[in-house]
């Protein structure tokens, strides 16, 4: 069974979204290798800046539209695209739930509203820290310790 072209509304991270992107072009086309994609994004004397990337080089807003233009994005894919590179290549915390709230409204995978008790869970990052820490932590009414177990620290 051959695999689906990837779709950019199935990734939170772009740099997956790419490898997967030339991985898949690569299988039917051998000339659509990682330094050909360098040339295709007006690169011609350097090799290595598809690979660079992927490897967590910053990409700048001049690239992201080139990227968007080598891989033909439509529209709505293109602005998608352009909010998950921000989001993967912030540098804050307040700048990452920004862009993690837009991504959240342009992705047109199907939806459903969650139940209000498994919202409440999910809206609290420390929820899923603390379960999984009740996993490997021999809990014994100690709350300051297992706060101390989390990274960051969690309040007891």
């Amino acid at each position: 069974m051959e695999k689906p072209v990837p779709n950019i509304y199935d990734y939170n991270d772009f740099r997956k979204f790419l490898a997967d992107f030339q991985a898949f072009h690569y299988a039917t086309d051998k000339r659509y290798s990682k330094s050909s994609l360098s040339k295709l994004l007006g690169l011609p004397n350097t090799r290595s800046y598809f690979n660079d990337v992927l490897k967590h080089k910053k990409v700048t807003p001049v690239f992201i539209d080139r990227f968007i233009r080598v891989l033909k994005l439509k529209k709505d894919e293109a602005q998608f695209f352009r909010i998950l590179v921000l989001f993967n290549q912030a540098e804050t915390a307040d700048e990452r739930e920004i862009h993690f709230n837009q991504i959240i409204s342009l992705n047109r995978t199907p939806k459903r509203l969650m139940e209000k008790n498994v919202y409440s869970y999910y809206q609290n990052w420390y929820n899923g820290v603390i379960r999984a820490l009740l996993h490997i932590y021999d809990f014994k009414n100690d709350y300051a310790g297992l706060a101390k177990k989390g990274f960051p620290c969690i309040s007891p």
